[in-house]
């Protein structure tokens, strides 16, 4: 029993460590990059990313109000480029995770400014925004 201890003891340390990798690469970690809603005071949704830009979290902080006919768009607006590109639809209610493709990734680190611009259900179909902007912020550096 004596020397069963040590090493049961160093085998759960290693578990440990491999289980606290696998969580973090399964869940990285996120980072607040911007809330939007109406006004700085009011925000509607909170947006983080994964330290990688590849996983993107929004977050309703209240129900957001809205018809069965449209949705809510978000844009990343890149630095130095005219072209936005969309991240998704947002949640009118609780929290969504999605997985960016190396587009978005792309956009979403070189944003300057996120915009949220009310579409059509299912999002723009152009690839651009078609309805008008409901809110924007800018990006903080999450870095």
């Amino acid at each position: 029993m004596g020397r069963a201890l040590p090493w049961a003891l160093g085998a759960l340390a290693v578990l440990s460590l491999v289980a606290g990798l696998a969580l973090r690469r399964l869940y990285p970690p996120l980072h607040a990059v911007a809330s939007l809603g109406p006004d700085g005071a009011h925000p509607l949704w909170h947006v983080s990313r994964s330290t990688d830009a590849s996983v993107l979290t929004v977050q309703a902080l209240q129900a957001v109000p809205g018809d069965a006919q449209h949705a809510y768009e978000l844009w990343a607006l890149p630095h130095g480029r005219a072209l936005r590109v969309s991240l998704g639809i947002m949640p009118r209610l609780g929290q969504i995770e999605r997985q960016l493709t190396p587009v978005q990734r792309a956009a979403l680190e070189g944003a300057g400014r996120f915009e949220v611009s009310l579409e059509p259900l299912g999002g723009s179909r152009s690839g651009q925004a078609t309805g008008p902007s409901v809110c924007a912020a800018e990006v903080a550096d999450a870095r």
